[in-house]
C-alpha cells in the first residue's frame, strides 16, 4: 500500500527515487513501513487465503464447459 507499507517509485524517475531513499534514511520511517508491511503480509498472504484463492480458480475452471482437446497425431518416422 503506497506510503503505508512501502514506497512506489515511477520507472526512470531519479528525483522520485532520491526522495524515497531519503525517507528511508530515517530509522523511525523505516520501522513504520516495515511493521505495516509485516502486518499487511500476515493478514493478506496467509496459507488459508492462498488455498481459498486456488480453490476459487479451480471452481471457476470446473464450472466452464469442457472443451474438446485436439491431440497431435504422432509423427511417422
Amino acid at each position: 500500500v503506497e506510503d503505508r507499507t512501502g514506497l512506489i517509485v515511477p520507472k526512470d524517475d531519479i528525483d522520485a527515487l532520491t526522495a524515497a531513499l531519503q525517507q528511508l534514511t530515517d530509522p523511525a520511517r523505516r520501522g513504520e513501513l516495515g511493521r505495516a508491511g509485516r502486518r499487511h503480509a500476515a493478514t493478506h498472504f496467509t496459507v488459508a487465503r492462498m488455498a481459498d484463492a486456488y480453490r476459487a480458480v479451480y471452481d471457476e475452471l470446473l464450472a466452464q464447459p469442457r472443451r474438446h482437446r485436439v491431440r497431435p497425431t504422432p509423427e511417422k518416422a
